[in-house]
């Protein structure tokens, strides 16, 4: 579990020994709400506070160790900031991230390369499997106490591992024959293959190069896009399809971007009214319908389906209410 406070201090923490602190760093940090994004199948961290004109790169080396590597200096105040997801990587050029950094009207694409000499073919040493799109339990399981792991897959486009996520496609066999089920680990066990996988090894990505893209690929025009917001509120999210941020004003709207649609003045917005402000959102990871829960500040979560923006807008399944003020809105990690 990685946090950081108001003081540009970014903690890592042991989750199966709370309060352990595994390492810890001071970067600086900015007068405005701290965030940091943590990739954990790269150990790549990237901190950074709203309003700043800067982000900070670091990663977790040997010992848990957290390490800055540099400072990236923006010309525009940071509103937000999400990693795309993994699937949309350009793998084939050496992309191991990509930040989507928000500013005041301005989404701006800004990919992460290690470079090499050459990209002819997959390098696997880069990209290790990676979470895929089926819940190792499901919602239903996971209230009554069941335990499972997501299904890893593997980012080489020549040699994708089947997902079972409801949608028919091409998928290739594997060259390699598929090996027997391991026996469940105990939970002692699991931690430890954990940390070992973030303490232990040489970094890929010190030499990593980020450079903001083209003007061509980013979304203009942006509307009433939210620059002051409570310190509970995440203020913008990315999922496979769309963004979602904050807009301000009154009538609890949440911006959507259709991150299929770069360009100058043609980003479609869908204003989902809300009943209350909302405070914290999260996009469905296991969902191929595009549906995001928000929260609002009358506790009140609601679930928003996306489909298309030229035609359906959005629907709002069922909604739930909590007696307690919403702080955080997340997809469990199974």
């Amino acid at each position: 579990l990685a946090t950081c406070d108001a003081g540009g201090c970014v903690v890592l923490w042991d989750i199966s020994d709370l309060p352990r602190v595994i390492s810890s760093l001071s970067y600086g940090g900015g007068s405005g709400n701290p965030f940091v994004k943590f990739d954990y199948d790269t150990r790549m961290m990237f901190c950074y506070a709203k309003g700043d004109h800067r982000y900070t790169y670091c990663e977790v080396g040997a010992g848990g160790v957290i390490k800055e590597n540099w400072k990236e200096t923006s010309g525009e105040a940071v509103k937000g900031i999400a990693l795309a997801p993994k699937s949309s990587l350009d793998v084939t050029n050496g992309e191991v991230a990509r930040l989507m950094v928000l500013h005041h009207n301005t989404l701006a694409p800004t990919p992460y390369v290690v470079p090499r000499k050459s990209y002819h073919e997959f390098h696997d040493d880069l990209f290790p499997e990676t979470r895929g799109d089926v819940p190792g339990v499901d919602g239903e399981g996971w209230l009554l106490g069941n335990d499972g792991y997501r299904e890893l897959v593997s980012l080489n486009p020549a040699s994708k591992k089947k997902q079972s996520n409801g949608q028919s496609g091409e998928i290739e066999a594997p060259s390699a024959p598929v090996e027997e089920a391991p026996e469940p680990l105990e939970e002692n066990e699991k931690h430890r293959q954990i940390l070992s996988h973030l303490t232990e090894g040489q970094s890929l990505y010190r030499n990593i190069e980020g450079k903001l893209s083209h003007r061509d690929y980013h979304f203009h025009g942006l509307k009433n896009v939210q620059t002051v917001f409570s310190q509970e509120s995440n203020g913008f999210q990315i999922g496979k399809h769309y963004g979602a941020h904050l807009m301000a004003g009154s009538g609890g709207r949440l911006g959507i971007i259709d991150l299929h649609n770069p360009g100058n003045n043609n980003t479609k917005q869908l204003e989902l009214v809300n009943q209350g402000n909302p405070v914290v959102f999260q996009w469905d990871p296991y969902s191929a319908d595009h549906v995001i829960a928000v929260g609002s500040d009358s506790s009140l979560v609601k679930l928003w389906k996306i489909t298309d923006m030229d035609t359906t807008p959005a629907s709002w399944l069922p909604s739930r209410s909590t007696v307690l003020k919403l702080s955080c809105c997340s997809t469990t990690p199974v």
